[in-house]
Formats: C-alpha cells, sequence, structure tokens
C-alpha cells in the first residue's frame, strides 16, 4: 500500500513545484499539503475506511483549490488549462469521487455531488457517462433525472432526449412531483422558444410589412427571453409517472414536427387579410400545433394530478413555472379551476387564489396605475372570500401589511380595512391576532398592538407563542409615550405576568416553542436587577426545555452574549456559564463568549487555559479562530513555550491546518 502511495504523491511534484516558483504556497505549506494528502491516501487504501473519510479528502482538496484560486487572483496570475497547478486538482478530485463511487455506488447523494461537482468545474467530457450510470444504479431518484434532462438541454441542445429523460424519469417515479413540475417546465420553455423564432423569422421575411414599433418590440421580446432563457434552465437544475401520456407526447408526428425548421416558417406563411394586423400570427395555425397551443403542459399537468390528486404544493408550482412565461393564460386557469374545485375549504389555497391578479401581472415598473389596479382588485377578491372563509383572514393581513405605506395607494382604503380588523368581534385565528399586531406596530400603533394581543389570550389563554408576543410587545415599547400612559406597568406588576404565563396549560403542551419566553424572563430578571439567586435555576429549566438542536443552540449563545455584557457581578456570570458548559453540545460562539469575559477581567491565567483546552477538545478540529486566539494570548501573556505547543497542537488536531497556517504567519508577522 505505502508503494501505492508513494507513486500518487510523486505524481504531484510538478504540480506543487510549480506551485512553489509561481509563490502561490510556500515550502511550509506545501509540505503541510503533501503530509495530509499522504494521511489520506493510506485511509482510503486502508481495510478500515467509511464514506466519510472520502468526503473530508475531497472537502480537504476543495478548499484548497478554492485557497489557491484566491491568491492567483489577489497575484494577478493567470495560468493555461494546460497547466499542472491549474487542472491537477480539479483532476484529482474527480479521482477521488470514482473512487469513493465504486465502493458506494449505492449512494444517491454520492452521485448527486459528483454531478454538481462535474458541472460546476465544467467537466463535460465525463458527465454523458456518468449519468448513464447513475440513472442505470438509481432509476428511482428524481433528481438525477432532472439534472440529467436539464444538462441534455442545456449543454447540448437535445430537446427529444431532455424529453425523454423527463418521461422515463416519471415513469420509474410516477409519484414525485418534482419531476411533473420540471417537466412541465421544459415544455413551457419550447414553447416560448419556439414562438420567438417564429417571430423572428416572420420578421426577416416580412421586414417591409413591419411598422418600426413593432420591430423594436419583437427585437426587445428576443433579447428579454434569451435572458429568461437562462434563467428557467437554472430553475430546472436547482429543483433538485407517465404512462400513457408518454404515447401522447411522443407519438411520431410531434417528432417530425419538433424537428423540422420548415414548420416554424409554414406557420406565418400565411398574412392576415386585415390591413391593420399584417404582422400578427394566424390563431388558428398557432392553436393547431401542440407545442404553441401548451396541449403538452396541459396534458403533464392532468397526468401530475391524477398521479398526485391531494397535492396543492404541486399545483401551485405549476402556476408559479407558468408565471415565468408568456401566453400560459388559458393554462393556468385551467389550473385554478381545479384548485377551487378539488379544495374548496384550504385556507392557504383560497388566498393563494385571491391573490391571482398579482401571479398573473409581472409588472417590470412598479408603481404606476396598472400595478396599483392589480392590487387593488386582490384586495377586493380577499374581501369577498372573508364571509365564507373566515380561516383566510390571517393571510388578508399579511397581504394589507404589503400594502400599507405603497405610497401609490389609498392608504386611508388600507386603513379602513385595518379598523374594520381591530373592530371585529368574532373570534379570528391565532395567527391573525399575532399578524395584526404586527402589523400596527409597523405602523407605530404600539397600544392598539397590545390591546389585539389581550384578545388573543382571551381565546387563546393556553399558547405559549401569544403570551411571549404580548410580553416582548409590553417590555419593547414600555417607553412610548402612549403606552406609558395607558399600561403603566411596574416591574412587579411584569413579573406577575411572567408568572401568569408560565402557568398556563402550554408547559405540557407547547413545550418546544417556550424558549423565546424562557429568554425573555431571564433578560427582565437581569434588567430589573431581582434577585440573582433565582437566576441559575431559571437557566436549568431554560435549558432542559425539549426543542430542536438549532434553536438551542442560537438560545445558548445569545444568552451567554446577554449575561456577559450586563455588568453581574464575575462570580454570578460565571456561575451561569459553567451551568451553559454542563449541557453538550457547547458551539464555538459559546466558548467564545465565555473566553472574552474572563480574558476581559483578566482573570487567573490557569482558569482561561482550561476553557481553552475545553474550547479546543470539543471544536477545536475544525474551528482555526480558536486555535489563534489561543496562541495569540499566551503570546500576549509572554509565555511562548507554550505558544509554540499551541501551534503544534493546532497543526495536529484541525482536519485541515492550512487556513490556521496562513493566519498564524500574518499575526506572527505583525509582532
Amino acid at each position: 500500500m505505502s508503494d501505492h502511495v508513494q507513486a500518487v504523491l510523486e505524481e504531484m511534484l510538478v504540480e506543487m513545484e510549480e506551485l512553489r516558483l509561481l509563490g502561490i504556497f510556500n515550502a511550509e505549506e506545501i509540505r503541510i499539503v503533501i503530509k495530509k494528502r499522504r494521511d489520506f491516501e493510506h485511509v482510503i487504501r486502508g481495510s478500515v475506511k467509511d464514506l466519510s473519510d472520502y468526503l473530508r479528502y475531497i472537502e480537504y482538496e476543495m478548499n484548497l483549490d478554492i485557497l489557491r484560486r484566491q491568491r492567483m487572483k489577489e497575484m494577478g496570475i493567470k495560468l493555461t488549462g494546460s497547466a499542472q497547478s491549474h487542472v491537477g486538482g480539479v483532476r484529482r478530485m474527480h479521482e477521488i469521487f470514482r473512487k469513493a463511487l465504486m465502493k458506494y455506488r449505492s449512494d444517491v447523494r454520492l452521485w448527486v455531488q459528483f454531478i454538481v461537482f462535474s458541472l460546476a468545474t465544467h467537466s463535460h467530457t465525463s458527465l454523458e457517462r456518468t449519468f448513464m450510470d447513475a440513472l442505470r444504479i438509481h432509476p428511482t431518484s428524481p433528481d438525477l433525472w432532472i439534472l440529467a434532462a436539464s444538462w441534455e438541454y442545456r449543454n447540448n441542445g437535445n430537446l427529444l432526449s431532455a424529453r425523454r429523460l423527463f418521461q422515463r424519469g416519471i415513469r420509474m417515479n410516477p409519484k414525485d412531483a418534482n419531476l411533473f413540475v420540471e417537466y412541465c417546465r421544459l415544455e413551457l420553455l419550447i414553447s416560448e422558444d419556439k414562438r420567438i423564432a417564429l417571430q423572428v423569422e416572420y420578421n426577416i421575411k416580412n421586414e417591409h410589412l413591419l411598422p418600426e414599433a413593432k420591430k423594436t418590440e419583437f427585437n426587445l421580446l428576443v433579447k428579454k427571453r434569451n435572458r429568461e432563457k437562462e434563467e428557467n434552465l437554472e430553475g430546472i437544475s436547482n429543483s433538485i409517472s407517465l404512462g400513457s401520456v408518454d404515447d401522447e407526447i411522443m407519438n411520431p408526428n410531434l417528432k417530425k414536427r419538433d424537428e423540422a425548421a420548415e414548420e416554424f416558417i409554414a406557420l406565418v406563411e400565411e398574412e392576415e387579410k386585415n390591413e391593420d394586423r399584417k404582422y400578427a400570427f394566424s390563431r388558428e395555425r398557432l392553436m393547431a400545433d401542440p407545442i404553441l397551443s401548451l396541449k403538452i403542459p396541459d396534458i403533464i399537468y392532468k397526468s401530475a394530478v391524477k398521479a398526485l390528486p391531494n397535492n396543492i404544493e404541486m399545483r401551485k408550482n405549476f402556476i408559479l413555472v407558468a408565471n415565468l412565461f408568456e401566453g400560459t393564460e388559458n393554462f393556468k386557469n385551467t389550473i385554478y379551476e381545479s384548485l377551487g374545485r378539488d379544495f374548496p375549504e384550504d385556507p392557504s389555497l383560497i388566498s393563494f387564489i385571491a391573490m391571482k391578479p398579482i401571479h398573473d401581472f409581472n409588472a417590470e415598473k412598479p408603481g404606476n396605475l396598472v400595478h396599483a389596479i392589480v392590487f387593488l382588485k386582490t384586495l377586493q377578491n380577499f374581501k369577498s372570500l372573508l364571509g365564507e372563509y373566515p380561516s383566510v383572514i390571517a393571510h388578508y393581513i399579511h397581504y394589507l401589511e404589503e400594502l400599507s405605506g405603497i405610497d401609490y395607494l389609498d392608504q386611508d382604503n388600507i386603513n379602513s380595512e385595518i379598523e374594520g380588523l381591530i373592530k371585529r368581534k368574532e373570534r379570528m385565528p391565532l395567527e391573525a391576532y399575532i399578524k395584526l399586531a404586527h402589523l400596527l406596530v409597523k405602523l407605530k400603533r404600539y397600544v392598539e398592538g397590545i390591546q389585539v394581543l389581550e384578545k388573543g389570550i382571551q381565546h387563546f389563554n393556553n399558547s405559549v407563542v401569544i403570551w411571549t408576543q404580548y410580553l416582548t410587545m409590553l417590555i419593547t415599547f414600555k417607553n412610548q409615550p402612549e403606552v406609558k400612559e395607558k399600561y403603566p406597568m411596574t416591574v412587579p406588576q411584569l413579573t406577575s405576568l411572567f408568572e401568569k404565563a408560565f402557568g398556563s396549560k402550554w408547559v405540557q403542551t407547547d413545550e418546544e416553542k417556550s424558549l423565546p419566553l424562557h429568554k425573555l424572563l431571564i433578560e427582565h430578571w437581569i434588567d430589573n436587577k431581582l434577585p440573582h439567586e433565582n437566576l441559575p435555576n431559571m437557566l436549568k429549566k431554560s435549558l432542559l426545555v425539549r426543542t430542536n438542536k438549532d434553536d438551542m443552540k442560537a438560545f445558548r449563545v445569545q444568552l451567554m452574549k446577554y449575561i456577559s455584557q450586563n455588568q453581574l457581578p464575575a462570580a454570578l456570570v460565571r456561575q451561569l456559564y459553567k451551568i451553559i458548559l454542563e449541557y453538550p453540545p457547547v458551539s464555538a460562539k459559546v466558548f467564545q463568549a465565555c473566553l472574552d469575559f474572563e480574558i476581559a477581567l483578566k482573570s487567573d491565567k490557569e482558569l482561561i487555559r482550561q476553557l481553552f483546552s475545553s474550547a479546543t477538545r470539543e471544536r477545536g478540529k475544525s474551528n482555526y479562530e480558536l486555535w489563534l486566539k489561543y496562541w495569540q494570548w499566551e503570546v500576549n501573556n509572554h509565555d511562548f513555550a507554550k505558544a509554540s505547543n499551541v501551534y503544534f497542537l493546532a497543526k495536529t488536531t484541525l482536519q485541515d491546518p492550512t487556513q490556521f497556517i496562513t493566519e498564524h504567519s500574518k499575526l506572527a508577522n505583525s509582532f
């Protein structure tokens, strides 16, 4: 095995020497790179390895290549495509991916990562074979079919192959909504391109008949479509079952028409007899064409509904994709009608249908009269639905918030609608009270916002969300003159409200949403200098809340910063942060806040070293900034032997010490 590893390293010599001579990496950095590569090669060639070893190797090479490119850009170095130092890294990553796929070919995510990497590095030569291998092994992966079809159309311009890939993908994955939607996007794009080509062809043949204004209009249309084409193709790539429909779409006549360029010209040879419309298309001819008349997208949509009858989001996505193209009104109306017929009671869907005028309207210059009419038409749609569908109120309030402050709209009319909601006696959904309160705060109507939340609490007393919003508003706006007058809240009164909130039944039913309320209580306790002995227990209770890891991580960071910046007694802060450190996992940012506090206090050096030791033990494999901070602190204390030891530990502990070494060199030169 060592001989194989040595042979691989020797192949890198030319590349490394070029990088050294160009000054992109120095001798020490090259030595480290070679050592890391040797270690990685030994691991992936050893008998005990897993996929994460390959991925770490690839990640290291990617970061190294990014660093190389950055330095080349800074130094103004431009290399040809054949230079070893330019292409060596990409080739190596391809080799590592290939080796990983030989062993872990069942991992779909690995295939997708390799394909995305190949696209990003413009490695198109081997992509066709890669797609064939990937789809042969994973025919039930929708992402692979979408990527393959997008690549066929984007890079090869092969419409028929792109279609076949989507149809085969749907046949293999008949319940995947994204495949249907992206196939529809492709067909709409083909239709739009054909229409533009038709118009351009007509312009060339009948230029003498076109008014100057119409010539300009067509030219602008072509330019606009060229810009939008790339966006739609990007949409297909980023989105990562058809049976009988496949025969209807892929009939021989349709293939022939799609391949024959003469068909484009034939549709425009006959002019309208009306002299005023000599530059127009024959509507009958256009509607007879299955591509231009959007018969194929219609077939795709109906097949998708048949396969997934209860998927509302899929139908919405069909509309959102159709909005990217012109001439799709009839197609969108078909979708809207099916939504209203199949889901008459869904609040989000009713809101979506109410906003149809906005979906249909795509103004490039907002602020004009037409735009205002579209907004007001949507407002009328909402108002007409409120009586029959009260559950749509929260969506209606959100829409009013979007309209408030738009200068070319009648704000008196909008304010009248808001007043009606404030005075509404019927119970609203919980979300509606919160959204209305936020809208009033945005309009600086703080007292009314608080009063709306009080009405909400009467109906939803056991909701932790509305209690949190209510107490947040009371605390945030307590110094506003109108709030002071209406709610002259004392600290004991606020504390009593917290007790009332925590005394509700939400603790059992809604605990995962209670973290913000815990944070608010601790901040209230600290800000108002309430008895410190209660804080440790409060903190422990908050850290035991059952919620997702990301929310808890963010909560700890925010709380640690708040605690350390509020001039509490040092012993109390130390007691509180030790409680936080007792509940793993602890993020690097929490350790940073603890260290900043102790360093600012000039605390005992051994205490700070223990903190650094804990931080680097927990987060030292990936966070080079912690090591730099540790090394710099030792240097500032003139303990150079310990600083050297930190430097050695960092190089051996970090998975990729390159960035650490670079930044360390800069710091060392500044001393």
